[in-house]
């Protein structure tokens, strides 16, 4: 990679592409002494290894950094996609043009720096498939233009924060494989255009035993509607004091199952805030 000390002079290179091929060598120091008028930077799928210099958030016109598939290792910038091992250092949050970040499927650690946070105007943001711990930060809620965040199949634990109902753009969410915890923040309903949302295989809680306690055991005095396929209860959950409507389906009923997914699909694709947003299903055998 000592190739890139000979572009340092390359005062107006806005575009580097050497994806797909077998370049291999650690990146030398000068990484950061590239054109700052750089806008995408495409190293992806290559041998290059060693550790990635964080002069790369001097490269402050970045719009588009690719790494992804390689072999770095050490402490990392917050904007690459590759085999990093490491933590991801907060530099790259000097990135104010960033607005796609790939980091899926590395070997990073540690914490999501709370300065990629501050990358407002990122609208792609893959960190998936790493070894990332804690929490996802409040400044997520900065982040006014970001249409994915990808988190999954990593370690991340704490509360689904509120903040992200502030992303209003967002379409695709997945946040599955990690171990956040207790229940979906009522913020989502300001998520208009979400088309995609996995929160699988974490450690949420809203359990059959969450519904009846919130319709007081599916009372008779919480019933709100009878149909075909099952009953309506309304109820709160106590440990957000939120307005529910929980349907309870007959399963024994013939084309109940067919039913409900169709329904599903049609609140998916209808947006009116006079209908209900489906939190969860569950299912159980003591109802």
């Amino acid at each position: 990679m000592a190739f890139l000390n000979s572009l340092t002079n390359c005062s107006q290179l806005e575009l580097l592409e050497a994806s797909n091929n077998q370049l291999g060598g650690v990146f030398p120091n000068s990484l950061g002494n590239l054109s700052t008028r750089m806008r995408h930077f495409r190293v992806g799928i290559n041998q290059i290894s060693g550790v990635i210099p964080s002069g790369v958030g001097s490269l402050f016109s970045l719009e588009i950094l690719y790494m992804t598939q390689n072999q770095f290792k050490g402490e990392i910038p917050d904007v690459i996609d590759n085999k990093l091992e490491g933590t991801i250092p907060s530099s790259l949050g000097n990135c104010k043009n960033l607005i796609s970040l790939d980091l899926s499927q590395n070997n990073l650690s540690g914490r999501i720096p709370k300065e990629l946070f501050s990358a407002s105007a990122i609208f792609e943001l893959n960190v998936s498939w790493n070894h990332l711990v804690g929490p996802i930060l409040s400044q997520v809620g900065n982040m006014k233009n970001l249409v994915e965040l990808d988190a999954s199949e990593n370690k991340l634990s704490g509360k689904i924060l509120i903040e992200l109902g502030k992303c209003s753009d967002l379409v695709n969410l997945y946040l599955g494989g990690n171990f956040f915890e207790g229940s979906i923040p009522p913020s989502f309903e300001s998520l208009w255009g979400v088309q995609n949302l996995d929160i699988s295989s974490n450690n949420l809680s809203v359990s059959y035993g969450d519904l009846h306690k919130a319709t007081n055991g599916f009372t008779s005095t919480n019933l709100i509607g009878v149909g075909s396929f099952g009953f309506v209860y309304k109820g709160i959950l106590d440990r957000e004091e939120k307005m529910v409507v929980v349907k309870v389906l007959n399963l024994q009923r013939q084309g109940v199952s067919r039913s409900f997914m169709a329904e599903c699909e049609a609140l998916r694709n209808i947006r009116h805030r006079n209908l209900v947003k489906i939190i969860t299903s569950c299912s159980s055998i003591d109802f």
